[in-house]
């Protein structure tokens, strides 16, 4: 049966006789012109000293003799002196030949990539303060509570144009990432209450979960962190009373490391929701007390996002924490990372969240002025469309000044507002009812809900899991 086992798998692949020449890590030639065999995304595996490996071809050319450029699977290395063969491969499910643009929308994570800022924040960073539940990039929300006097906890978005070590390699990852989400605390807490715990979640829409309910899972991501040891990844249902937790660990300090871990199937006891509420809670962990920690590896009534192994990362001060190229997919193999276009991926999280008036960030605001009507001299409705349909009638909230926005009304004067809140609206559409300060507008005459592009505020329309 063993042997069996590895004609399987070795049947994928096919060595045409080439005797290969290693010439670095991931590098090797051969004689001849052999690109039609070894093209760019196409699958490879490589006898070396008797133990095979798999990987990716990145590039490949051809002068006096062709040469091969590859990414490994598991981010590995491992070309030497010893590389005996090679071979070409063709369709399988795992260890596949498939080139990797056949794997596309299988991922349940929205903003994997970490390009999505629609709140106002700063690549500085933006500090928060223990006891808050905070989203931070589009789709994570940070859960924070410490004890202890004092800490806060800095998020904001490592950019590669800032420095290359904020993100992965197109050699490690396969796609050209630009952001992670990074973290770093202000002041050490050595000693954690029980109740203590700090996380980074994505919540998953039931409406997405139930394609994967009942399923192993799988989890992969690029990580860096200046604190190594063990931490812990955990999956929850919606009422949070069954959990699975399972450990990873960051063995170098400030490096980017690709962490795989694999949950087994939930099961359909407990409280699970299949619709437009929370189908999963899929949560980082970075610290944890003991009311928070529990077993690993199996799915368990209750509630915990630790095992007692996790890392204390609040333990030192100014130590940074980032993420990014973040997969949960069906099956117990990690597929290569599928990227969305960025308007596809912006679509994605408007369901849940819209931002009129500046973020800082480049991405998701609304510039368009809104055209709306006098109601009263004093009060003005005006009609804000939602393209996405959000999840559920959102909330109205302002983030910084009110005096960011006015009212342009038909005369050409402006007039400034006093207040701000939702009328009546659905997830189409919600009607914006706003006063003005002064009580000079004339009744029924058309208004334009302006903002200064050179102001900070913005008005929030809220639909989050």
């Amino acid at each position: 049966m063993a042997q069996i086992k590895t004609g399987i798998q070795n049947i994928q692949f096919i060595d045409l006789g080439v005797t290969p020449t290693e010439t670095g890590n991931t590098t090797f030639t051969m004689a001849g012109n052999q690109m039609q065999w070894y093209p760019f995304g196409n699958r490879v595996q490589v006898n070396v000293g008797g133990n095979l490996y798999y990987g990716t071809v990145i590039s490949s050319s051809y002068t006096s003799n062709t040469g091969v450029t590859l990414r490994f699977d598991a981010g590995n290395a491992p070309l030497t002196g010893s590389l005996s063969a090679v071979a070409t491969g063709f369709p399988s499910a795992t260890n596949h030949a498939l080139p990797e643009t056949v794997f596309r929308h299988k991922n349940l994570i929205r903003n994997s990539l970490m390009d999505i800022w629609q709140r106002p924040v700063s690549v500085t960073g933006q500090s928060f303060s223990s006891g808050s539940v905070n989203y931070t990039a589009d789709g994570w929300k940070l859960h924070f509570s410490i004890s202890s006097a004092g800490p806060t906890l800095a998020v904001s978005r490592a950019e590669l144009s800032a420095t290359t070590s904020n993100v992965p390699t197109l050699a490690q990852v396969g796609v050209y990432v630009t952001n992670s989400l990074r973290l770093s605390c202000n002041a050490a807490t050595g000693a954690l209450g029980s109740g203590d715990v700090v996380t980074l979640e994505q919540p998953i829409e039931g409406f997405d979960y139930r394609q994967v309910a009942g399923k192993p899972l799988t989890v992969s991501f690029w990580v860096n962190s200046q604190i190594t040891g063990t931490y812990c990844v955990a999956m929850a249902n919606a009422g949070a009373d069954h959990f699975c937790v399972q450990e990873y660990s960051i063995s170098s300090v400030a490096t980017w490391e690709k962490k795989i871990v694999t949950f087994p199937k939930p099961p359909t006891s407990g409280t699970w929701d299949y619709s437009m509420g929370v189908g999963l809670h899929v949560v980082f962990c970075l610290a944890a007390g003991s009311s928070w920690q529990g077993g690993a590896g199996n799915w368990t009534a209750g509630s915990a996002v630790a095992t007692s192994n996790q890392v204390n990362f609040m333990g030192s001060a100014s130590k940074t924490f980032m993420m990014t190229a973040v997969k949960v997919e069906e099956g117990l193999q990690a597929t290569p990372l599928e990227p969305y276009t960025i308007q596809d991926e912006l679509d994605r999280n408007k369901r849940y969240l819209v931002v009129l008036g500046s973020n800082g960030n480049g991405t998701g605001s609304y510039y368009s002025p809104i055209m709306g009507y006098a109601l009263t001299t004093s009060r003005v409705f005006c009609v804000m469309q939602f393209a996405p349909e959000m999840r559920t009638v959102p909330s109205l909230s302002v983030i910084n000044a009110l005096t960011s926005f006015n009212l342009l009304g038909s005369t050409g004067a402006t007039y400034n507002l006093l207040s701000i809140q939702a009328n009546a609206g659905g997830t189409k559409s919600e009607i914006i009812d706003m006063t003005v300060v002064d009580t000079a507008l004339t009744q029924f005459q058309g208004t334009i809900l302006n903002y200064s592009s050179s102001a900070s505020g913005s008005i929030i329309f809220k639909a989050e899991l």
